[in-house]
């Protein structure tokens, strides 16, 4: 009997969902890790502490934003068009690259934090505190690179046992630390950043041979390729984070380190949201721009919505199982401190639903090279966050700073859905004429 002919169609529908589901399972692992990570804080450490590790994890995420725009982001689009071999040379000319400028981020970023810390007195410990977020800040980044390329190349399940060390590590050093009563932030940040490197053990950066390290002009152009995006994604990823969390800092100027608890400690409880909609995109993005390379848009489309569909189906219902799980979450993990969060935690839930719309318009313009168009939106967004949240935050307190983030991801995903990405069909349309 002659063998079933292959079906290729139908084997990377199967790999798509296979990445899939371990991209989910791997962010619901670190979601879960973060959650327990700030109950923990919250309720063993007080509102002034919890508010400046919040605004410290809004710090290390700067720095993430930046290599993302810069390296990981603008390789995605560049590997789309490259066989394994080829990819893999660039890939590991782009570590050195991304190694440089981690370590560049990480030590501006820890000599911001000790010299910002010891003006404000937030912390005991300016400069322990700014040497801990120096090692966070570049262990997170080699992890972070490793985890996009091993995204890249289809190995989700590897970068999910990478995550699962992490994971284990982190719980093993913040577990000691509380039942030891040092629960101090430089301690904890500490601890965050060497458990970046034990995840490494298990999937390390990728390297070049030596025929390819001798390779200055395959580095050089390699480093070209993603500049030529990264210029253009750079300053819109940095309107963006501005846009998103400019309102942790601001509520702290107006209203006290205690309301940017507040803030944080009813955000974190939807984060799980947030880093799903992350999932979707390391898997989303490679497969958009593979479809954008492929001339289908019209797959491309019904992905698109399918992804809107099945994002907000799980948003309403993570927001209304933790509506009601909300009355005991408060009498046993949040504590008195953090009593009366229910109504802030459905704002949020109503925030996060237009920030997943939004999220995946986005994606899908970076997966077309449309960083001008980002950059454009980004600019707009950040003029209108800083307009709302100055209104907003003195007269309306905590829930002006929801208000005013709700508003603008409104606004975004109005310009993306109904201006930006309608003119990317239409130009992709007459160019296949």
């Amino acid at each position: 009997m002659a063998a079933e002919p292959l079906n290729p169609a139908a084997s990377g529908r199967r790999r798509l969902l296979a990445d899939s589901v371990a991209a989910l399972a791997d962010q619901a692992l670190l979601s879960a890790l973060n959650l327990a990570l700030g109950l923990l804080l919250i309720r063993l450490t007080t509102k002034e502490s919890y508010g400046l590790y919040a605004q410290l994890v809004v710090g290390g995420l700067f720095a993430a934003t930046v290599l993302e725009s810069l390296v990981t982001g603008p390789l995605t689009n560049v590997a789309a068009g490259l066989d394994a071999q080829r990819r893999g040379v660039v890939v590991a000319h782009l570590a050195r690259h991304q190694g440089r400028l981690a370590l560049g981020l990480a030590l501006l970023g820890g000599v911001a934090v000790a010299l910002a810390v010891a003006w404000t007195g937030t912390d005991p410990w300016p400069v322990w505190l700014g040497t801990a977020f120096s090692v966070y800040v570049y262990t997170g980044s080699l992890r972070e690179y490793v985890r996009s390329t091993g995204f890249l190349d289809g190995r989700a399940r590897d970068v999910l046992r990478m995550d699962a060390l992490y994971a284990l590590a982190t719980a093993a050093a913040v577990g000691l630390l509380a039942a030891a009563g040092r629960l101090e932030l430089p301690a904890v940040v500490l601890a965050l950043g060497l458990a970046n490197l034990a995840a490494l053990a298990v999937r390390r950066l990728p390297a070049a041979d030596r025929s390819d390290r001798s390779d200055r002009a395959g580095h050089a152009a390699a480093v070209a390729a993603v500049w030529q995006r990264g210029r253009w994604a750079l300053p819109g990823a940095l309107v963006a984070w501005a846009t998103n969390y400019s309102y942790l800092f601001l509520a702290a100027l107006w209203l006290g380190a205690a309301a940017s608890a507040d803030l944080n400690a009813s955000r974190l409880l939807l984060m799980p949201i947030s880093l799903c909609v992350v999932a979707w995109a390391r898997i989303a993005r490679p497969h958009a721009a593979r479809l954008l390379a492929e001339r289908q848009p019209a797959r491309l489309e019904r992905y698109a919505l399918a992804s809107v569909a099945a994002l907000e189906l799980l948003t309403l219902a993570y927001v209304a199982v933790l509506w009601l799980a909300l009355p005991w979450l408060e009498a046993r993990v949040l504590g008195p401190k953090y009593a009366g969060l229910g109504t802030l935690v459905l704002a949020w839930g109503a925030y996060f639903a237009v920030y997943t719309v939004r999220w995946i318009g986005s994606a899908l313009l970076s997966s077309g090279d449309r960083y001008r168009m980002l950059l454009a939106s980004g600019m707009f967004c950040l003029v209108a966050m800083l307009a709302a949240a100055a209104w907003a935050i003195p007269r309306w307190g905590v829930w002006g700073a929801v208000a005013a983030l709700a508003l603008v991801e409104g606004l975004d995903l109005l310009l993306i859905w109904g201006v930006l990405l309608p003119r990317v069909r239409r130009a992709h349309a007459e160019t296949a004429r």
